[in-house]
């Protein structure tokens, strides 16, 4: 195991206004969040931005996530994309006990697994071409920016995706010295195929990273698409739209 596997940080809840949130160790920043008469729901507006691509393409065979928190990307996938297979690898046992006890996480099966292990030496063992949807959120207590946040892992996780396209969603939050950094280290690994959604008010941005055969995007379809998922799912699609960045 990496000697990042081996810092196992303590976890911590909060409750406000029906809602509970995950921390790690003592601090403030929000890991995770659910609220508790609406338990399927994305409560919170970036991990429902972490689907937005949707948008792009279709619900793969399999799909992983890279940093399980409580389980909210886990619940939603398995509920909506039944069609897909889910793991969740993530290196902190005491999140995944509390993603189960405490945030109603579906015990696994035949399209969920957990993988108890660190996020680099997975991505780095995993069978290449494989999945064809990764999304990636990884961060620790200090949430300064992604606990693994370089060209060599943004490549190793792309070589997870198929020839035939594939997409990464990764969460980029922390101060902009940070974010501008992630951006960089992801356009080399992708050969500038990344686009950066709206910020949202927590101060998070979604990039979504394409590998796979170019394409050239119908804005007029990508747009009635992106209101068809507005109602099906109540996410505003159409608004992380047109804040996108190339």
């Amino acid at each position: 195991m990496s000697k990042r596997g081996r810092l196992y940080e303590s976890v911590s809840f909060s409750e406000l206004d029906g809602v509970r949130y995950l921390h790690l160790g003592d601090s403030p920043w929000v890991q995770s969040a659910i609220r508790l008469e609406a338990p399927h729901a994305l409560e919170l507006e970036y991990v429902q931005q972490m689907t937005a691509w949707l948008l792009f393409l279709h619900a793969p065979a399999q799909i992983a996530l890279l940093g399980l928190g409580g389980g909210s990307l886990a619940r939603w996938n398995l509920r909506h994309l039944r069609q897909s297979r889910l793991v969740a690898i993530e290196h902190n046992h005491a999140v995944i006990l509390a993603a189960k006890s405490m945030f109603g996480l579906p015990a696994e099966g035949p399209r969920f697994e957990i993988v108890h292990q660190d996020a680099l030496e997975w991505v780095q063992a995993a069978r290449p071409a494989t999945y064809g949807v990764v999304q990636v959120d990884l961060y620790d207590s200090k949430a300064d920016g992604p606990v693994l946040d370089s060209v060599d892992f943004y490549r190793a996780t792309r070589r997870l995706l198929p020839d035939s396209g594939g997409l990464v969603a990764v969460n980029l939050f922390g101060r902009p010295r940070a974010l501008k950094q992630s951006l960089a280290h992801l356009k080399i690994a992708f050969d500038d195929r990344v686009r950066l959604m709206a910020p949202i008010r927590a101060g998070n941005r979604v990039a979504l990273c394409f590998h796979g055969p170019s394409f050239q995007v119908d804005h007029g379809l990508l747009a009635r698409r992106a209101s068809w998922l507005e109602n099906r799912f109540g996410f505003p699609y159409p608004r992380w739209l047109e804040g996108v960045e190339d």
